[in-house]
């Protein structure tokens, strides 16, 4: 994070929990969404609250964030301080 290297953290990003989330939830359909959108990685959060992206392009965040909100209302766009 000092270095700002965005890539690097998602490259070794990881979340054991998600392992045994079912084929069936909403979060495989979000983290392809936001993947497709073009976030560097995109996983659940701790043991499932949230689905987060980490996108490099800040345009491309608020698109992702823009279409996923249609269907998830409860939607937001993050930025690191």
């Amino acid at each position: 994070l000092d270095r700002g290297n965005l890539a690097e953290i998602a490259i070794h990003m990881n979340n054991t929990f998600q392992e045994v989330v079912p084929e069936e939830s909403r979060v495989w359909d979000i983290q392809s969404r936001l993947l497709k959108a073009g976030a560097l990685d995109a996983m659940m959060s701790g043991s499932g609250s949230a689905v987060f992206g980490i996108f490099d392009e800040e345009e491309a965040a608020r698109v992702a964030a823009e279409a996923l909100k249609k269907e998830y209302p409860q939607t937001f766009l993050a930025q690191s301080v």
